[in-house]
């Protein structure tokens, strides 16, 4: 964010930092990715990639659960729509079956 305003260059640079590059055919599809990434998908904008990822962002679980939670997230955080599972697959995730079994 910029004096308030989203930044869309600092949101991918976010992005990237925590699921990797995106593939080639989220590059193909986007009108804007040409700002942000060359043609052999390597990132050319100004906004450097933060030295980040979900292990070290998670702080509050422990062993077996921030495995599964990771694992979820990963799940749900992916460049391509279809890619991403539907609500009955995230549903029936473990970390989500396990935490519903303990309540």
């Amino acid at each position: 964010m910029k004096e308030g305003v989203l930044d869309d260059e600092q949101h991918l640079a976010e992005m990237v930092s925590l699921m990797g590059p995106p593939p080639q055919r989220f590059l193909e599809r986007g009108k804007n990715c040409h700002r942000y990434w060359d043609a052999k998908g390597n990132w050319i904008a100004s906004t450097p990639i933060p030295h980040q990822s979900f292990q070290s962002r998670e702080v509050q679980l422990e062993a077996k659960d921030k495995e599964l939670l990771l694992r979820l997230v990963r799940k749900i955080l992916c460049w391509l729509p279809e890619d991403r599972p539907s609500a009955q697959d995230l549903f029936e995730d473990e970390f989500l079956v396990q935490h519903r079994l303990e309540n």
